[in-house]
């Protein structure tokens, strides 16, 4: 059984004061900065990670399966939103024995995933949930920062550069 963090990606973009910030100079680097936050607690508290974003309004989008990869960005279908594809892997992931996690401050959604069994938490809660975690591996690693968890990430080559140009950044 695997612990699954599901993420409404841009609610969760939108509810933080730095990414919102963020997201009006370049969406893209917004999307990135998310990903490289998250990826750092896989494995800290999660299995895997799944970031989902609405791409409704892009023509010719397609869902790409995020297999059994540990962390995975997937874009909904063009005419589909975040929260339906967010609906489908909570009922399918749950029905195949794991625990779901859902973060958005989305109500209607958080009702929807209570319903299909997985849990929920605000976008503020998951805020600050990494901020405790980011405590207590501070503690762990006595201050050392300069170790970094290498992951096989699975992203789309755009993202992948996005990501490494906020890495580098950082």
């Amino acid at each position: 059984m695997a612990s699954v963090l599901l993420v409404d990606g841009y609610n969760v973009i939108g509810n933080w004061e730095d990414l919102s910030a963020l997201k009006s100079v370049s969406l893209e680097e917004a999307r990135a900065k998310l990903c490289g936050i998250l990826i750092r607690y896989l494995k800290f508290r999660w299995d895997r990670i799944i970031v989902v974003f609405d791409a409704y309004r892009v023509s010719g989008g397609k869902e790409k399966d995020p297999g059994d990869a540990p962390f995975a960005v997937i874009f909904s279908d063009e005419g589909e939103t975040a929260d339906v594809v967010i609906e489908r892997l909570t009922a399918q992931l749950v029905a195949a024995g794991n625990v779901v996690e859902v973060a958005t401050s989305d109500a209607l959604e958080q009702s929807l995933v209570l319903r299909l069994g997985a849990t929920r938490i605000s976008s503020r809660e998951l805020r600050l949930q990494l901020g405790e975690m980011d405590r207590q591996l501070s503690e762990a690693n006595s201050g050392d920062r300069g170790r970094r968890m290498v992951l096989d990430i699975h992203l789309d080559q755009k993202t992948r550069e996005v990501l490494e140009r906020w890495r580098r950044k950082s």
